[in-house]
């Protein structure tokens, strides 16, 4: 299914950037966020459980900048510049996958799919690097959030949730989100301590996140360009490193939680199966996360494992672990 779905993604990819795109530049990233990952072997299945990423990035030419990328930041005259095309499904779900009502004080099922458009541009000379990302999707049953869950579980023996009548309705969601990262500290090629920030501005999510990234290990130069922190293209012929990123997010809304922004969520239904109405859900407006991890590289191929401590996002309920593997490859 998801590479069905990826196929579908390169059918919209403008033809231009095809033919400007380097020789060996080509890299196909996958990515799985699950709660079930995790690093104590206590995994779950609730709140958000699971987020899968296909992304087809690559390298450009110089040359007169497309349409899109004047639309997009850039990092200077000297920028090294990563494109890339991208779908991802993202789902949440409640505590209890057995209970098919809605529970007032628990999350909701809600299930996305998006098409994102990217660009990662950095100065490797200032050390610092800008990023953008624009956001097309539709949250809903067409996300195919049941059936992906369903299956999975039926594969695993696992319990099949019964609630996925009652997700979260039907809404286009629309997002700008931009990032600015610089170098705070370097020491040798062993350590670089780099300062962040990124906004999401639009109907899938408002918010804003402020953030420090520790990396320790034999590694590229994180400012050397989006590609080599991962790959070992013209840098080292292997890497190992770790990271650890806290960051504090302040989040205005977020159409995972409380609706789209002009289909909100106001209807319940109670222990006695009547539907009543409640205000839409109390999220938690601040917050503070913790992720760290390892990046294993060998020539054209990583490997990578993270793992997320995040807070609660709507209130009455506890943080909440979730691992990611990403595998990067070189076409």
């Amino acid at each position: 299914m998801y590479f069905k779905l990826l196929i579908c993604v390169t059918l919209f990819i403008p033809f231009g950037s095809f033919c400007q795109a380097q020789t060996g530049s080509w890299v196909l990233r996958l990515s799985e966020d699950n709660d079930f990952i995790n690093i104590a072997f206590s995994g779950t299945d609730k709140a958000y459980t699971h987020g899968f990423r296909a992304d087809l990035l690559y390298t450009k030419r110089n040359g007169a900048p497309g349409f899109d990328e004047r639309l997009t930041l850039k990092a200077g005259n000297k920028s090294i510049d990563t494109f890339g095309w991208s779908i991802v499904q993202t789902m949440i779900t409640p505590n209890n996958l057995s209970n098919p009502a809605i529970e007032a004080t628990d999350y909701r099922y809600a299930c996305s799919i998006n098409l994102l458009r990217t660009r990662h541009s950095s100065n490797p000379i200032r050390k610092y690097n800008l990023q953008t990302e624009y956001n097309v999707g539709i949250m809903g049953p067409i996300a195919l959030g049941k059936e992906t869950q369903s299956t999975i579980h039926k594969l695993i023996n696992d319990e099949i949730p019964r609630g996925w009548n009652t997700q979260l309705k039907t809404s286009v969601l629309l997002n700008v989100n931009l990032t600015g990262e610089k170098q705070l500290v370097a020491v040798a090629k062993s350590i670089d301590y780099i300062g962040g920030i990124k906004s999401f501005i639009g109907t899938s999510l408002t918010a804003l996140s402020v953030y420090t990234s520790l990396r320790i290990g034999k590694m590229n130069p994180y400012f050397g360009g989006y590609l080599p922190q991962y790959l070992s293209q013209g840098g080292e012929s292997w890497q190992l490193y770790g990271h650890l990123c806290p960051s504090l997010d302040i989040v205005f809304r977020n159409a995972h939680l409380q609706g789209g922004m002009f289909r909100p969520e106001y209807t319940i239904v109670n222990n006695n199966g009547m539907a009543t109405t409640e205000p839409p859900r109390k999220i938690n407006s601040v917050g503070y996360n913790l992720s760290y991890g390892i990046v294993l590289t060998a020539k054209k191929l990583c490997i990578t494992f993270t793992q997320r401590d995040l807070y609660p996002m709507i209130k009455k309920q506890g943080r909440h672990q979730v691992g990611n593997i990403s595998i990067y490859i070189t076409l």
